[in-house]
């Protein structure tokens, strides 16, 4: 990885940083959710565990709908964990990862509602006119988001 880039990336479920990083220091309010936290070291990264109450319900009730009658992930149910470049607060890096995917959901709904992956537009005026409403429009949509979220 290249150094001087402050980054968090989630890692896959049957990464080996589970063993490692508990959610049992403390708990924040996430939306309508209880969320817990935990965070350890990890070579020079920080790892972050965070298992959100909610969410663990409905993976276990998705598992035994689809009738899943082996291993029903209790232990890793509701959790995932984010690998930080450095320390900071666990609110703050659950809520960095919870906005980039939003921001990921806006640029999905811009290219499937406003077809900004294609364009049949051959005129220069209108191509810079077309990629700056695809601009603008998730930006007004996410700040629409915030206002109704408060």
């Amino acid at each position: 990885m290249r150094k001087g880039y402050d980054f968090p990336v989630a890692l896959k479920c049957n990464s080996k940083e589970y063993s490692v990083t508990n959610a049992d220091e403390g708990m924040f309010k996430w939306r309508d959710s209880v969320v817990g936290y935990g965070h350890a070291r990890y070579k020079t990264y920080f790892t972050y565990r965070f298992e959100n109450l909610s969410h663990k319900n409905d993976e276990l009730l998705d598992n035994i709908n689809a009738r899943k009658n082996g291993d029903l992930g209790i232990d890793k149910a509701g959790n995932f964990i984010i690998l930080c470049s450095k320390k900071l607060d666990a609110e703050q890096v659950y809520r960095i990862y919870k906005k980039r995917c939003e921001t990921e959901g806006l640029f999905d709904t811009a290219k499937n509602c406003l077809s900004t992956d294609k364009m049949y537009i051959h005129d220069n005026a209108h191509i810079i006119g077309h990629l700056f409403i695809a601009f603008v429009s998730p930006m007004i949509w996410l700040r629409i988001a915030e206002l109704i979220e408060t």
